[in-house]
């Protein structure tokens, strides 16, 4: 997958409603860490999010692009665990 193929299958995620911007956070060694800020839509809320990735020989034939960490599935999960246990937790 190259950066155009990742940043297209992240505005197809069904909870990302599009893509705001995107930054390069560093470049070490032909390998570049971008922050795609997403606006993400969950049932009547919203949240304007970071998503990280990787590009590897970016502009060149052998250019690929990696989710980091974890594919935006799973930490939007992680993220909606967080906020409902928050919710559900009483005020001390």
């Amino acid at each position: 997958m190259t950066k155009a193929e990742l940043l297209v299958d992240l505005e197809r995620k069904e909870f990302v409603d599009r893509v705001i911007s995107v930054v390069e956070v560093e470049d070490k060694s032909k390998v570049k860490w971008y922050q795609a800020n997403v606006f993400q839509v969950y049932e009547n809320s919203a949240v304007c999010a970071n998503v990280d990735f990787y590009v590897t020989d970016e502009g060149t034939k052998e250019e690929k692009a990696y989710y980091k960490d974890s594919l935006p599935e799973s930490k939007v999960q992680a993220e909606l665990a967080t906020k409902t246990k928050s919710i559900e937790e009483p005020i001390k």
